[in-house]
């Protein structure tokens, strides 16, 4: 009779192998599955009109309890939903949690991005724009005219002088997050209607007089009414008088003395818009003197 023990001996091996070979394999199966799933709830995150919501599955019928970055919001629901807008209120990286009483969990990176609310009591007085709004530094606004940029700022405050003439305008100003702001996004633009009366006409003259003693530049009244005249007296070094008077005629006697060339401008004002200015050449004197 053939002799089969080497046969059974290798049979033997074989299953003890196996066996021990079962074992390591279960000794490192996750937990989440050697439990039987204890992590198995499907965890997610949605936003829709400004509101952001939590759904689940996996943990029907059991009570759950809902964590917002390890902080735990809401407990014993059995509910599969919940409303955590609250729980988000910024832009940000959140990550959400349901864990269910049986021992099951799931969770989600939900990552919120928010725009800055929209700049608030836009206003124009005498062509500058003015606006209010809680902002962190580094926030920068953007001005557009009737849909044309005109530039930016990170003041609350920004003049369209340079940019208006006479007509209808539609300010717009929008909110721009600082550099590095990743959850932060551009705030809706706030809008501001105003009329500008046309560019009034310049004085029909302007002269430069001078004595011994004095000097003077006189300019005739404008064709039209204006609210004051804007003035300027400006020389190599810079400008040395920036200012509005209503007078027709301006004192210079203090800078034409210093012996220097100078361009006098003046024009025309009229609600809050500087019209086409006038000049006249200045010429350096040491003749009048104080």
């Amino acid at each position: 009779m053939k002799d089969l023990t080497p046969k059974r001996t290798a049979l033997c091996v074989a299953v003890i192998i196996c066996l021990i070979a079962a074992t390591v394999l279960a000794g490192s199966v996750p937990a989440a599955l050697a439990d039987g799933g204890a992590d198995s709830v499907s965890v997610s995150v949605t936003e829709n009109a400004g509101r952001v919501f939590l759904a689940w599955t996996g943990a029907e019928g059991e009570a759950c309890s809902v964590l917002v970055n390890g902080a735990e919001i809401a407990a014993g629901l059995t509910e599969t939903s919940l409303d955590i807008t609250a729980f988000v209120p910024t832009g940000g990286r959140y990550v959400v949690a349901v864990v269910a009483a049986g021992g099951k969990r799931g969770e989600t990176v939900f990552e919120r991005r928010t725009a800055l609310p929209s700049p608030n009591a836009l206003y124009c007085v005498d062509g500058v724009l003015s606006w209010q709004g809680d902002y962190d530094d580094g926030t920068v606004f953007s001005v557009s005219l009737n849909g044309v940029p005109v530039g930016t700022t990170e003041s609350r405050s920004f003049s369209v002088t340079a940019f208006v003439r006479g007509g209808d305008y539609t300010a717009e100003v929008t909110a721009i997050p600082a550099d590095g702001e990743e959850y932060l996004l551009p705030s809706a633009p706030a809008y501001y209607r105003f009329s500008v009366p046309d560019s009034p006409l310049p004085p029909a003259a302007v002269n430069f007089v001078a004595s011994r003693d004095r000097a003077y530049v006189v300019w005739s009244a404008s064709a039209e009414e204006c609210d004051g005249y804007y003035v300027e007296l400006r020389s190599a070094d810079g400008v040395q008088i920036s200012e509005t008077v209503t007078a027709t005629v301006l004192d210079i006697t203090a800078y034409v003395s210093q012996n220097k060339d100078f361009i006098f401008s003046v024009c025309c004002v009229k609600g809050g818009v500087r019209g086409i200015a006038r000049s006249v050449a200045v010429p350096a004197t040491s003749e009048v003197t104080q």
